[in-house]
């Protein structure tokens, strides 16, 4: 996926990796995206959030915690994050 460093841009790579979930039905598929872009630019926020949203989506609470711990940082005003991660905590 290294193509996705080089050439597409931040709302594209959140694209496709949400044409692979919504249309494809391959949540893994969107994750490596959405991860190797995450590895490309760790602190911009949409690629963080949607990582943590999709893993909460599959059920993984423990990576869901993680990514939208790490989206709090980024934007600690963030109240759809707050609101994800309390929901997740309970």
């Amino acid at each position: 996926l290294s193509i996705i460093k080089k050439e597409y841009n931040p709302v594209t790579v959140v694209k496709l990796s949400n044409l692979y979930k919504d249309k494809i039905k391959d949540n893994q598929k969107a994750i490596d995206i959405l991860r190797s872009a995450y590895e490309f630019a760790p602190n911009y926020l949409n690629f963080v959030y949607q990582l943590g949203f999709l893993y909460k989506e599959i059920g993984d609470t423990k990576q869901a915690k993680e990514y939208l711990t790490k989206a709090s940082l980024l934007s600690p005003d963030d109240q759809n994050i707050k609101d994800l991660l309390q929901e997740l905590n309970q």
